[in-house]
């Protein structure tokens, strides 16, 4: 080879090393390009996530602050041990138709737990026959299950005449609730209503159950009518029963047995001749009666009611038929006085009556004519009493102004004093009074509490009461 071509060949060589250098050198620009651009993209992802991580920030702030105020606000309850818990839970009031036990377990699990580790929540049973029984097997379950062993608190409400399919059901049901009971209400949901002329058998009748032994039962309440009661034999068993609430029923359908325990009755029942002279007898441990209404047929009442402290009535006529020595333990005594009722005989003794009660509108003459037999009185208590400007009007004047002249407390219940002076006339009254006592101390006694509860007493005339009472104590429902 010559010259030459050794040249022209050296050439050609360093002519293919150059040209690989330049494609080496596109390919490494390519490359970076290609990583100049996603670096780019990066860089602008990096900065929109940076952006989205502040904001989601500043939401998450937002709604930890929102979760805050919101826990402190509504769930401040959640965070107390169980102990506490429970025994708010078992604070809860309960009502016929208002059974916490169930509400309680329906929060939540954790609250669940606790109300059904805790037995006297489910000591309560409501069945109305009213409405359906579909799941009243299951109910009556649950609540003996849960409430352990310990007595129940029942309510049964339902129509005059039971048909026969409920009474089937109920008799798989009733049963085992009412022998556990320690307080049962019955009650006949069409009570005021005519039954058409024709009584119902026992055997339809929510009362058929009360011929089953109940052992525990402390408080029966029975409000019930229309029935053909024949000789069923109620309450066999009724060892502990303190209190006795009756509407319509005849009382002389309880056995003696029934009451030797027995402490308080309210009877709203149709009383028959006799019926509270037996009584008397019967319930020897009577602490609190309340009878709406004694027959004027009604004997003069004379073997005493030893232990009875409290007694309700509802006309002067009804206390005129205790004997003189049949009310000898009486502290505590709530009369309706009305306009025909003067008292024209002489009352029953009463030596331990401290407490006198006036409900509603009254005839202040004939509540004068009262209060003058009733020296003993140390509390008296007017309740709605309506327009009482005559009363103190009388009352201030002699020889009226020593009546009850050991009277210490006197109470004026939901009076408006609207009546033109008659915030005035109560201020009189009451001045009298204490000028009457610092005169003859020794005759009568200075009045120590006034009492007004939810009245309209003048806010401005209460400084002039406060120089002849003791104390003057106003109160209110909503204070």
């Amino acid at each position: 080879m010559d010259l030459d071509e050794c040249a022209r060949a050296q050439v050609h060589h360093e002519e293919q090393a150059l040209a690989a250098l330049y494609a080496q050198r596109a390919t490494v620009m390519a490359r970076q390009r290609v990583v100049d651009e996603e670096l780019v993209r990066a860089t602008a992802n990096s900065r929109a996530a940076a952006l989205d991580r502040e904001a989601i920030e500043r939401l998450l702030a937002t709604q930890r602050e929102f979760t805050r105020r919101r826990g402190a606000l509504v769930t401040p309850i959640h965070r107390l041990p169980e102990e506490i818990l429970v025994t708010i839970f078992r604070a809860a009031r309960s009502s016929p138709r208002c059974r916490p036990a169930f509400i309680i377990a329906a929060v939540c699990s954790t609250w669940r737990d606790l109300a059904i580790s805790c037995c006297p929540l489910w000591a309560a049973a409501y069945l109305d026959v009213t409405k359906s029984l579909r799941h009243a097997f299951e109910y009556a379950q649950v609540v003996l299950h849960r409430s352990g062993r310990l007595p129940l608190c029942v309510a049964l409400r339902g129509p005059s005449k039971i048909d026969a399919e409920a009474m089937l059901a109920l008799e798989q049901v009733v049963p085992d609730l009412v022998m556990r009971a320690r307080e049962l209400d019955v009650r006949q949901s069409d009570l005021l209503l005519s039954a058409n002329g024709l009584d119902v058998p026992v055997k339809s009748s929510l009362l058929k159950f009360l011929q089953l032994p109940t052992p525990l039962l402390s408080r029966l309440c029975f409000y019930a009518n229309h029935l053909s009661l024949g000789h069923p034999h109620f309450l066999p068993s009724v060892p502990v029963l303190r209190t006795l609430d009756l509407g319509v029923f005849p009382l002389d359908m309880i056995p003696a047995a029934a009451l030797q325990a027995l402490e308080h009755i309210e009877l709203f029942a149709n009383l028959k001749p006799g019926d509270l002279a037996t009584l008397s007898i019967t319930a020897p441990m009577l602490r609190s009666m309340q009878v709406p209404g004694i027959p004027s047929t009604h004997p003069i009442i004379s073997s005493p009611f030893s232990c009875l402290e409290i007694l309700e009535i509802s006309r002067l006529r009804d206390l005129l038929l205790f004997s003189a020595e049949s009310l000898p333990s009486v502290r505590s005594l709530m009369i309706c006085v009305r306009e025909d009722e003067l008292v024209t005989s002489q009352l029953p003794t009463m030596p331990h009556l401290r407490a006198l009660r006036l409900p509603l509108p009254c005839s202040w003459p004939a509540v004068m004519s009262l209060l003058v037999q009733l020296p003993q009185i140390e509390e008296l208590e007017l309740q709605y009493p309506g327009d009482t400007t005559s009363l103190w009007t009388d009352w201030s004047t002699p020889p009226n102004i020593n009546v009850l002249p050991r009277l210490h407390t006197l109470c004026i219940e939901r009076a408006k004093f609207v009546a033109t002076d008659e915030a005035a006339e109560l201020a009189g009254f009451l001045e009298a009074r204490a000028e009457r006592a610092l005169a003859v101390p020794d005759q009568i006694a200075p009045l120590k509490r006034l009492l007004l509860r939810n009245s309209s007493f003048p806010q401005w005339l209460v400084r002039r009461l406060d120089a002849s009472v003791e104390a003057v104590i106003i109160t209110r429902d909503n204070a």
